[in-house]
């Protein structure tokens, strides 16, 4: 009895040092997050977001061919935190702390420790800060936190014996029905978790019931799930429909959005896709996520509710996983809601090992050291150390952010030039036109829209551009703008179907051409993006090229 609680003596040290480590890595990482600025993406939500506050409609006002919900989120985070770019990031930052604590509950619940939320958020966080800021803010980025309290709401459970405790349950289905579906509103594969939710618990609460009981049980969570879906949806629709917007959703998802999914996905495909999309969700992430899922299916269960547990997650899991195959671009975003739930799933593996084992300082030492190896291998730590550097050296920090914000063919110094030189040369209140996917200088220059297209993709595509191209025209006509920018090498074949990029397809639009000829004077230049000013503000006037 004696050595048995010398032994427990001895195992409380290490794994209060873990949870302490995990708190310090925990802090360290979501500080990170409002340091990061805009990627291409993140430039289209804040500015479709603005237009939201300013009383418009995504796709009626500003096009774009993403689900709703990820727009009125940016527009919420502008509302709260101001109009630069960390006010998103302040907002993700608040959402994955929430989405730590929804992790705990969770565990609690169903692995009988709360110490696997804590391992499981630290993981998830890990994973997400290794996306870095053009795979972070994105809708998967917050569809995982409306998710885990989705799941949440759905598991509940009131003391029993009162009318009360019945209306909490309710509530609570409802609650998790409409969580389900502002996830789908982010991006449709998410609510895909909302069958497999509803088929866990509809089994669970039928389990041994007798015939008129499992009926009526399952009639209470099907209609409480479905009033909290409908009553988002409804929300939703009604505002298009105030907003005049109905039919420009109704052209966006049902006529562009199909051929735009159809450039790279086939039926045939479809096998090989599903493989691809497994092997890089278990290889390209986490080594330690990866290693615990497989171990929380070849344990035993610790905790009674365990299996339950599990299952919900992989109800989350497995529609996401298939809507990534679906889309057949596995970009790093695309799995930005599948990994908090891989970490929570390998964190209840990892616990059990922690558990069982004997050499728990040697497992310690295993589990900083992928840590600390996973953070450097991915240039974490340098990153973060230049963020820091940044944020306190005033005069070094437009250096080292642009450093930071550049990849691929987005140069983040050129399009804060761009922007600067807009503010100084257009007036207030102007607007101006971006003949390219450079998006963000319409929020850094702070200049209004011209037209609804904010990028030029639909000008692009093979089977939109005609109608396109006319409707740009029409909106250029009325709304002149003051500069217009055209954009060189951005060419984006997985999104335009071709290799061509801004400069080159300008050469085939009679329309645009004409108009840059006759009514516009090429001015200055920075790197790939090109300003023509409107005569009627050109050098006479005073500008500083």
């Amino acid at each position: 009895m004696q050595q048995d609680k010398q032994s427990l003596s001895g195992s409380g040290l290490p794994e209060k040092l873990l949870l302490v480590c995990l708190g310090i890595l925990f802090l360290y990482l979501i500080c990170q997050i409002p340091l990061f600025q805009y990627g291409r993406d993140q430039g289209i939500y804040s500015v479709i977001g603005r237009e939201v506050l300013q009383g418009g409609a995504p796709y009626r006002d500003a096009w774009d061919f993403k689900p709703p919900a990820i727009y009125f989120i940016y527009a919420l985070s502008r509302s709260l935190f101001g109009n630069s770019m960390h006010a998103v990031r302040i907002f993700e930052s608040l959402s994955y702390l929430s989405l730590l604590y929804a992790f705990i509950i969770f565990s609690r619940r169903f692995f009988s420790a709360w110490q696997v939320g804590m391992l499981g958020g630290t993981l998830a966080l890990l994973s997400h800060v290794q996306l870095d800021f053009w795979h972070t803010g994105q809708p998967e980025s917050f569809g995982a936190v409306f998710l885990i309290w989705a799941l949440v709401s759905a598991t509940y459970i009131p003391q029993q014996g009162s009318a009360r405790a019945l209306i909490k349950q309710i509530i609570s289905w409802a609650l998790s029905g409409a969580l389900f579906t502002v996830a789908a509103l982010l991006k449709p594969p998410l609510g895909g978790a909302f069958i497999f939710s509803l088929g866990i618990l509809i089994y669970k609460h039928i389990h041994g019931a007798d015939g008129s009981l499992w009926i009526r049980r399952a009639a209470a969570l099907t209609v409480a799930y479905v009033c909290g879906s409908a009553l988002v949806l409804l929300t939703f629709f009604l505002f298009l429909l105030t907003k005049n917007a109905l039919s420009d959703f109704y052209n966006i998802f049902f006529q562009f959005v199909p051929h735009y999914t159809g450039l790279d996905l086939s039926l045939q495909k479809l096998p090989q896709l599903i493989a691809y999309t497994s092997k890089q969700w278990l290889l390209k992430f986490s080594l330690l996520t990866t290693m615990g899922m497989f171990l929380v299916l070849l344990l035993p269960p610790l905790a009674i509710k365990e299996n339950e547990g599990c299952l919900h997650i992989l109800g989350v899991l497995i529609p996401q996983l298939l809507g990534v195959a679906l889309q057949a671009k596995n970009f790093p975003y695309h799995f930005g809601a599948i990994l908090p739930f891989s970490a929570l799933l390998g964190a209840a593996g990892l616990w059990k090992v922690w558990k069982r084992t004997r050499g728990r300082w040697l497992f310690l030492c295993v589990i900083l050291f992928v840590l600390y190896w996973h953070m450097d291998h991915n240039n974490m730590v340098q990153k973060g150390f230049l963020r820091y550097k940044a944020l306190a050296n005033t005069a070094q920090r437009a250096a080292i952010n642009d450093m930071l914000h550049t990849t691929n063919d987005v140069n983040a110094r050129t399009n804060r030039l761009t922007a600067a030189w807009l503010r100084q040369n257009v007036p207030a209140g102007s607007p101006i036109y971006i003949w390219g996917f450079e998006t963000v200088i319409y929020d850094l220059s702070d200049r209004p829209l011209s037209t609804k297209y904010i990028y030029n993709i639909p000008q692009r595509v093979a089977w939109n551009k005609h109608a396109a191209r006319k409707a740009l025209m029409q909106d250029l006509y009325k709304s002149p703008p003051a500069a217009i920018i055209v954009a060189r090498n951005d060419r984006m074949s997985w999104v335009t179907g071709n290799r061509q990029d801004s400069a080159e397809e300008l050469k085939t639009f009679h329309g645009l051409a004409t108009l840059l000829m006759k009514r516009y004077i090429y001015t200055v230049s920075f790197e790939d993006l090109d300003i023509y000013l409107h005569k009627s503000l050109h050098p006479d006037q005073g500008i500083n090229p």
